[in-house]
């Protein structure tokens, strides 16, 4: 299920869609895992576009997004800034 964005404007601006992926436990904290994929079409940012064809279409999971339980703003800018990193090279 996609949790963000939600809007089929906002999906072909950003490329790029957070589908939830339920709950996992890392180092006995828990967090709800977020797959951060490539949208279809070609009026998404050629820059995923390109990534979406070179990495298994649609369903390819960029990078994903954990965020602490019940966690503040800043945790869910954590678990993205640590995804955009992954997606990045960093």
């Amino acid at each position: 299920m996609t949790a963000y964005p939600k809007k089929p404007a906002d999906q072909k601006r950003l490329g790029i869609r957070f589908d939830y992926d339920g709950d996992v436990t890392i180092d006995n904290t828990e967090y709800h895992k977020y797959e951060m994929q490539p949208n279809a079409g070609n009026d998404i940012p050629a820059r995923i576009r390109r990534w979406r064809e070179a990495n298994g279409g649609t369903h390819a999971v960029m990078a994903s997004v954990y965020v602490k339980k019940g966690g503040t703003k800043k945790d869910v800018e954590e678990g993205l800034r640590k995804a955009n990193d992954e997606v990045m090279g960093a």
